[in-house]
């Protein structure tokens, strides 16, 4: 699905379809996925750079685990060095891959979708790795697989200095534990 920044003679050169613009992203993700019938489908986003590899990863983790329904981006990393990109390239390992870090079954992320779902991701920001349905898939994270995207993302600019202002004071007392019980001077 091209956007306003798409390079169209990348995509012809790579892509095996492209479809007209669908808003927002995680529906357009499941258009996608009706759209196609092949097995495996990454989900590609225009401004990520996809490391070597990354594809025959994904395809080799697939072929030795039948069960696999989502393979993950192992590293995430923002294009240009910034304090808060590098943040949100750690906070990925917390939280997950983004949806752009993902390879997935077809059939087993169709057939794990949930009544209201489909309206959830037409309807809403919500995208695939915010699915209940679509988390209880089997998955992996796959570490050979890098991708280098924009970081950081819009929300996480706006929202993350309220939030890393909130668990700042958390974080500290919890390491100052942890740091205490390892060095072995339980209070």
């Amino acid at each position: 699905m091209p956007g306003s920044k798409t390079r169209l003679d990348v995509v012809e050169k790579y892509a095996d379809m492209v479809i007209e613009p669908v808003s927002p992203v995680g529906y357009a993700r499941y258009i996608g996925l009706l759209k196609t019938s092949n097995r495996l489908v990454a989900f590609c986003d225009t401004d990520t750079v996809y490391g070597e590899r990354y594809f025959e990863h994904a395809v080799e983790d697939f072929a030795s685990d039948p069960e696999l329904g989502v393979v993950k981006a192992g590293v995430v990393l923002p294009h240009e060095p910034s304090p808060l990109g590098y943040i949100q390239s750690l906070a990925h390992y917390l939280i997950g891959a983004y949806e752009f870090g993902w390879v997935v079954d077809r059939e087993r992320v169709l057939g794990a979708l949930g009544e209201g779902d489909v309206e959830l991701l037409k309807r809403s920001r919500v995208d695939f790795g915010m699915l209940h349905s679509v988390k209880r898939l089997k998955s992996t994270v796959d570490r050979r697989m890098r991708v280098k995207t924009r970081l950081p993302t819009y929300h996480f600019s706006n929202y993350s200095p309220t939030v890393i202002g909130a668990i700042t004071p958390v974080v500290a007392v919890s390491l100052a534990v942890l740091g205490g019980e390892v060095l072995g001077k339980k209070r």
